[in-house]
């Protein structure tokens, strides 16, 4: 049998494998690291960006070693991650697929599906559903900053 996951990123961070609740994930930085990757789904990132971004005032050394840690915490605590994280020697990507639903994706399909004029009430309906709130609004960090504004800008626009 294969998991489905449930992610939602907007408003308080949420996760859940099967219908259960994952209440491992529950550190800023596992969290974050989360994120990171899911707005980032559509290419792999590099390794060093990503310890960079997540860890900028550590040494890369520590930020690099700060990241294995991370990663091997997830693959400890969501069950069978590989499905969606594929962590290579020099990579990391998220594989947005049907078997997770991530509600940051939901929430930008229904933004694209209202953008020929006029937008369809019931996109825009469920667009305004899904924006629960910022996006990971107990992530401090500077690379979340624009894409939660973003996200807030697209929301107030569809509700407008």
């Amino acid at each position: 049998m294969s998991t489905n996951l449930h992610i939602k990123l907007l408003g308080e961070f949420y996760l859940t494998a099967d219908g259960l609740v994952i209440t491992g994930v529950n550190s800023e930085r596992l969290q974050a690291l989360l994120a990171f990757i899911m707005l980032h789904r559509d290419a792999p990132q590099p390794r060093q960006q990503v310890a960079v971004h997540l860890w900028p005032d550590a040494t890369d050394t520590d930020a690099k070693a700060n990241l294995r840690r991370r990663l091997h915490e997830l693959k400890q605590l969501i069950p069978e991650i590989d499905r969606w994280l594929r962590v290579e020697p020099k990579t990391i990507q998220w594989i947005q697929n049907e078997s997770c639903w991530l509600d940051v994706a939901e929430f930008e399909t229904a933004i694209a599906a209202s953008l020929p004029l006029p937008p369809s009430f019931q996109t825009l309906e469920q667009a305004a559903k899904l924006y629960q709130g910022d996006l990971l609004p107990s992530c401090y960090d500077d690379w979340i900053v624009p894409y939660r504004e973003q996200l807030r800008q697209q929301a107030i626009a569809g509700l407008d």
